[in-house]
């Protein structure tokens, strides 16, 4: 109902839709095994059988497309970890773009689908945002996009339109307390780490993957891939062109409804901005040698808190998110008591692997 109202309210504030696609990330954890092992960091793209549980990812995608989800491609992501017992290799599926509804519904299905299928092979699946400090960790990223009339304006000409500088400038308004919907056990803020694929700082660009925010670059003669996957469905739910805004500071903790409804306050926010090209630009992280300054996300799911206390009226204006809402994420977010938490665990690996393991299924 809150992402009902958050949709409704962003079509009325701008004229636009509010479409948005997710990338699931998550780990597959089995025994180690002795054949064809892969280097840390070493898995993007990766075929089996040096990726492995690559059956289990389209067994999923079988059943998820047969559901009613629609995706468009699927493949092994950059994380594999090898321990004295067991082999951790990290997948994503990602989504097709679509209203923003239909994305929370399916995202829900699909993480359910996947336990199930990680059960029945014996192995566990997690969507866990850290599960081996100094390895990547698990996003639940979110691509955003306008839509008026079924069309993406994302785009004017090859460039960005106005209407995506806006979103980008919501977003950037609003970055730290969108992690307080999207962030929501203590592990979330060990992925913040620089090196690892993940945002630490409040900027954008185009490649750069420790940016909160990135422009993919445009799919160029890829093809249908999501109509192979998605039999004779393309005039249902490809949109084109497919440019989006990815917002990269989620992961599997997120309470996938309220984050998105969080995604559409935020963009609603940006079109409020007067000149937001020229806002957008102070936070862009461009490919120059000198690098420029940009504020830090949260450290904690308590700062998170606090960054939702100052913003909260803007989430709950028009109505979209009762007081209740906002007051029972902060009271949860705070409850975990984890200022400072990862200073105090520097060095310490079996206090971490504790607190790994009391987040790994949520």
């Amino acid at each position: 109902f809150i992402l009902k109202k958050a949709a409704e309210d962003f079509k009325k504030s701008t004229g636009y839709d509010f479409y948005a696609l997710t990338e699931m990330e998550y780990y597959v954890i089995a025994p180690k095994e002795r054949l064809y092992p892969l280097n840390a960091q070493q898995g993007y793209h990766q075929p089996y059988p040096f990726s492995k549980w690559e059956h289990l990812r389209c067994e999923a995608m079988k059943a998820i497309t047969a559901s009613g989800g629609r995706i468009k491609y699927a493949h092994s992501e950059v994380g594999f970890i090898r321990t004295k017992e067991a082999e951790m290799s990290q997948h994503e599926i990602e989504f097709a773009l679509q209203p923003v509804q239909d994305v929370a519904d399916q995202a829900v299905l699909a993480k359910w689908i996947l336990s199930v299928l990680a059960y029945r092979h014996g192995v566990i699946v997690t969507f866990a945002p850290k599960i081996s400090i100094g390895h990547a960790g698990s996003g639940l990223h979110v691509h955003c996009a306008a839509c008026k009339n079924g069309k993406n304006v994302m785009l004017s000409g090859k460039k960005l339109s106005l209407c995506a500088k806006k979103i980008i400038s919501g977003y950037l308004t609003l970055a730290r307390s969108l992690t307080a919907f999207g962030n929501r056990v203590p592990t979330s803020y060990f992925r913040f780490a620089r090196g690892q694929e993940a945002p630490t700082e409040i900027c954008w660009g185009y490649r750069n993957r420790s940016a909160f925010l990135r422009v993919p670059l445009a799919w160029v003669g890829a093809g249908n891939m999501a109509g192979k996957i998605n039999k004779g469905e393309k005039s249902r739910f490809m949109i084109s062109p497919e440019q989006t805004v990815e917002f990269r500071s989620s992961d599997g903790s997120a309470e996938i409804y309220l984050l998105l409804a969080a995604l559409c306050v935020a963009a609603r926010e940006g079109f409020e901005i007067k000149d937001a090209r020229r806002f957008s630009s102070n936070f862009f992280l461009g490919t120059g040698s000198s690098k420029p300054v940009f504020e830090r996300l949260p450290s904690s799911c308590f700062e998170s808190a606090q960054c939702l206390e100052k913003d909260r009226k803007i989430y709950e204006k028009n109505g979209v998110f009762a007081s209740s809402v906002i007051d029972r994420i902060i009271a949860d977010l705070k409850s975990y008591s984890d200022e400072g938490l990862s200073a105090k665990l520097s060095g310490k690996d079996d206090e971490i692997k504790k607190l790994v393991d009391e987040f790994l299924y949520f």
